[in-house]
């Protein structure tokens, strides 16, 4: 069978002391990346373990590993959810974000994606080899988000952005060599880094185990024999070095190095060396190359000249130096190389920021050591106010009067309905209208429950579906009660005769107590006798109001308002505290909210949630507008070489899983047509076995031996195999069943290193 090893863990790291680097290579982002679901299924992958139980203390540890490994794939499960779809997609980079989770306001980005790899920028972090070697590159977020930030200085209300603080990590980017690069030998040589072809310095003294010199050509460049000239442009002007003699070969600290003797713009010769930045009106020519085929010869000596080129130094321990700086970039300082010997493995450059940065939307953090990416914050979804995606709740002040404006499950809006009126002479809020007319937030039933008078207010609610109602009038010739649709403004005939109504097609139960009184009482909630009513708005939130039945008249009246249920955020409370005074409604206290700030004025306050519930309060006015949504505002902020995002694409639901998706090593093979996840070495699964290439007779502990040190490791195996039918198959063993165990569990963490 034809099975090729294509990969083995993530980005290696080294413990301390130690003086052999765990093997890295490209790899799965996440366990995510090998699944694919259908309705009610995952069709792909399948995991599967050994049949044999010859081991009754190692088999039920592979079990217990092959359930580790599917409940983690189940996190990944998701399916694409029809209609108003609220996401981001982004071209020319990748998104803070996996399969499995989205950003969300308030989180860090290292939270949601730590590590971009190769596969997720297949450009910016190419692997390459150089001289034989293989390298990987790696660039990690660190703890911005997205919040109401400290505002800059030119806005002047609380706006959402990105604040990269003075002092925190921007990023760390990595440069990882598996088996180790020997720096003096790849003098000359190019490499490819964060998408920009560079060249290592052609002298050998420029390159050791803690300092690397790396050359960037320019826009312009040319080869020129002895006599030849190079000629360039710099802002319009014209100008020329000419090659006038290449010089015999020096020593430069035990190398070999090429010089020659330059003429620039018609000056007297200088002498320059290969590697050389030469400043001509601002602009660096670098001499490339210099060659001397046999001493002066007309024709056979040349200089290769890049006009425009750049030159950066990584020295472990002090910083990036760019061209000819004698101070590194400042925030490069931290730079570390990890190598024993001669062998550089990995290049650790952590940038922290200088100068306080804001992110608005739209705007981007460039990457200021390469100039090779950007971090950009393209926004939320849904806004902050949209209405065509969220509920837009207002508790006010209308005279003395705090009234509710809202919009039901049904698409109806209830405005301005009266919740509690400020009684000034007492200073304490009664649950009534101005005219005393009692507010009635409980459930009642159709006997004598509850006593509704004409004029005053109840609720009405089937399933999630809520309507106020006023009983308005009695016909007291045909025994028919009027209810005014507080939303609608409709007039409903609740007729004795029936004791039925009907409220938006739903049908409730009532009783005419007493015509001439004008007393009523219905079944406004069935089941839920006595319970405080709470009001559901179109997105699902839930506006609970105070309980009338057990109501005291009090200085201070609180509404609570509950965000929708959340797969993946907790859902907050928000709680609003008028306090009566003498002069009315005096104020409002809002607490529930992750945080809040004020304008430059303090005449408005503005508050947020992590699910992206948005509050504005009127400080002055006492009144807040308050905006939520069944669907948690996503944050699009991505990383990229230019990246541009856009709101769009799909809602991600999770899928129930309701087909099995773990196999016995004899019931499925490596041609079943999706991917596999197997567990357990060659010596319990036979299809490991067979995707390793064990051999009749041969030793099963031996192969596991050989396989895992490839990787980099000793007791634990993470690799990738590619099979024939161009599937893949995910091998999680351990060199017992404990180790295997281990393995099963950092790979739960998208740990991909062999150990």
């Amino acid at each position: 069978m034809n099975i090729k090893r294509i990969l083995a863990g993530t980005l290696a790291a080294l413990t301390a002391g130690a003086t052999m680097l765990f093997a890295a290579a490209a790899s799965p982002a996440s366990l995510g990346d090998y699944v694919v679901t259908d309705t009610n299924k995952i069709t792909s992958p399948l995991i599967v373990i050994g049949s044999s139980a010859a081991d009754a203390t190692a088999y039920p540890k592979d079990v217990a590993a092959a359930a580790d490994i599917a409940a983690a794939l189940a996190g990944y499960a998701t399916k694409p959810v029809p209609g108003a779809a609220l996401s981001f997609t982004v071209s020319g980079g990748a998104l803070v974000a996996t399969r499995a989770q989205n950003l969300y306001l308030m989180q860090p980005f290292s939270e949601v994606k730590e590590t971009f790899t190769e596969r997720d920028l297949p450009t910016l972090l190419a692997s390459g080899e150089v001289k034989n070697v293989k390298y990987y590159q790696y660039l990690s977020l660190d703890d911005q988000k997205v919040d109401f930030n400290d505002n800059p200085e030119d806005v002047t209300q609380p706006v959402l952005n990105v604040l990269f603080d003075t002092g925190e990590t921007a990023y760390t980017y990595e440069i990882v060599f598996p088996s180790g690069l020997n720096a003096s030998e790849v003098a000359g040589q190019s490499i490819n880094l964060l998408g920009i072809d560079f060249e290592f310095s052609p002298r050998p003294s420029d390159l050791s185990n803690e300092s690397i010199v790396l050359y960037r050509g320019g826009t312009s460049e040319k080869t020129i024999s002895t006599g030849e000239n190079f000629t360039f442009t710099v802002e319009g002007e014209t100008h020329t070095i000419t090659l006038y003699s290449v010089l015999e070969p020096e020593q430069e600290a035990g190398y070999t190095i090429t010089c020659a003797d330059l003429a620039i713009d018609g000056s007297s010769p200088e002498k320059y060396c290969e590697g050389d930045l030469i400043d001509v009106a601002g602009t660096k020519v670098w001499l490339r190359r210099v060659s001397a085929v046999h001493g002066g010869g007309m024709g056979y000596d040349y200089a290769v000249l890049s006009a425009g080129a750049d030159k950066w130094t990584l020295k472990a321990g002090e910083g990036v130096y760019r061209g000819e700086a004698t101070t590194p970039i400042e925030g490069t300082e931290d730079i570390s190389f990890t190598a024993s010997g001669d062998l550089i493995y990995k290049i650790t450059i952590p940038y922290k920021v200088q100068d306080e940065t804001y992110l608005l939307e739209g705007d981007s953090f460039v990457d200021p050591v390469f100039e090779a990416f950007k971090i950009t914050y393209g926004g939320i979804t849904p806004a902050l106010d949209d209405e065509s995606f969220k509920d837009k709740i207002t508790v006010e002040p209308d005279g003395d009067m705090v009234v509710l404006t809202f919009t039901n499950q049904d698409g109806a809006k209830t405005s301005k309905a009266p919740i509690a009126w400020c009684n000034t002479s007492s200073e304490k809020f009664e649950l009534t209208d101005e005219d005393e007319n009692a507010i009635i937030t409980v459930a009642c039933n159709n006997t004598a429950t509850c006593n509704i008078t004409e004029g005053e207010y109840f609720i009405v609610r089937k399933g999630d579906v809520t309507y106020i109602l006023q009983y308005t009038d009695t016909d007291k010739t045909n025994n028919v009660s009027k209810l005014k649709n507080l939303a609608t403004g409709e007039i409903i005939d609740a007729s004795n005769v029936t004791g039925k109504f009907w409220v938006g097609g739903y049908e409730f139960e009532f009783t005419l107590l007493n015509s001439t009184a004008g007393i009523i009482t219905v079944d406004n909630y069935a089941g839920k006798l006595g319970d405080v009513i709470d009001l559901v708005t179109e997105q699902g939130a839930t506006i609970t109001l105070p309980n009338s039945s057990s109501w005291t008249n009090s200085k201070y009246l609180i509404v609570n308002i509950t965000e929708p249920s959340y797969t993946d955020l907790a859902s907050n409370t928000i709680t609003l505290n008028f306090t009566c005074t003498s002069d009315g409604v005096s104020s409002v206290r809002v607490t529930g909210f992750n945080t809040s700030d004020n304008d430059e004025d303090n005449e408005n306050t503005y508050y947020l949630t992590q699910a992206g519930t948005y509050g504005h309060e009127i400080i002055d006015d006492a009144s807040i507008d308050i905006y939520t949504s069944e669907v948690p505002s996503i944050v699009g902020v991505a990383v990229g070489e230019n990246p541009v995002i856009s709101a769009g694409g799909a809602v991600q639901a999770p899928v129930l899983i309701q087909e099995p998706i773990t196999k016995l090593d004899n019931e499925v093979g490596l041609d079943v047509g999706s991917d596999l996840i197997l567990i357990g070495g060659p010596c319990a699964n036979k299809l490991v076995a067979e995707v390793m290439g064990l051999g009749e007779g041969e030793d099963c502990v031996a192969k596991f031996n050989e396989e895992v040190a490839a990787c980099g490791g000793s007791t634990q195996l993470i690799q990738e195999y590619e099979l024939a039918n161009g599937k893949k198959a995910l091998v999680i063993a351990g060199l017992n069943a404990d180790d295997t165990r281990a393995a099963a569990a950092r790979a739960m963490k998208n740990d991909f290193r062999c150990m």
